[in-house]
């Protein structure tokens, strides 16, 4: 004998998930998270726990002390399953560090010269700086730079020239994007070079021969 029945198979969507994008922080910060879904969400589930507020509600607050990726899970009414991540990029205030020229500068009276000063930065997102220098002898060609993910940026620093010999400097203070001063100096000396002279001791020569 051969039976025939038929089962109807209802197939439910997964629910819809966007986790947002990734947040940046400065230390000490609070950065809150906010999910996005349009479906009927049963339970929520954060993973990891550090620095979370809770691990089970749509939109926690999270205070990690380092860079940290959360992974949420969400279940919805009809038992389906999604799931997305974020990440809670903490900037570090060592992320920039300043290279200021290796050795003293040597001009002569009003003469002007440009130090080339290294900026560092070590942080995995661009970051925003803020610099300035605190001897109106000199002056930054830019005041604001936008310094790339892992990369560095030439800070050009211009000194104009001045009379009186002298070692002149400035300290430049760089503002990385949480507001954490950075500072570094440059120093020009100011001199008239030192020539010394010798005058030829007396020599005799014979007609018709040269001397040097």
């Amino acid at each position: 004998c051969i039976g025939i029945g038929s089962m109807h198979v209802h197939v439910r969507p997964v629910p819809t998930l966007e986790a947002g994008k990734d947040i940046v922080i400065c230390p000490d910060s609070t950065a809150q998270i906010r999910i996005k879904t349009t479906d009927s969400i049963r339970s929520y589930k954060w993973s990891p726990i550090t620095g979370l507020s809770s691990d089970t509600i749509p939109n926690p607050t999270a205070k990690p002390p380092t860079t940290i990726t959360y992974f949420v899970t969400i279940v919805d009414t009809n038992g389906c399953t999604n799931n997305d991540s974020v990440t809670v990029i903490v900037l570090d205030s060592k992320s920039i560090t300043l290279v200021p020229p290796a050795d003293t500068l040597v001009i002569c009276p009003q003469d002007s010269i440009t130090a080339q000063m290294t900026i560092k930065n070590s942080a995995i997102i661009t970051q925003k700086l803020k610099i300035s220098v605190t001897d109106p002898n000199f002056r930054v060609l830019a005041d604001t730079a936008d310094v790339p993910a892992n990369d560095s940026f030439s800070l050009q620093v211009r000194f104009r020239g001045q009379v009186k010999d002298s070692v002149y400097s400035t300290d430049v203070t760089v503002l990385d994007q949480c507001g954490t001063p950075h500072i570094s100096t440059v120093s020009i000396r100011v001199g008239r070079p030192a020539i010394t002279f010798s005058a030829p001791k007396d020599t005799s020569i014979c007609q018709q021969d040269s001397a040097t």
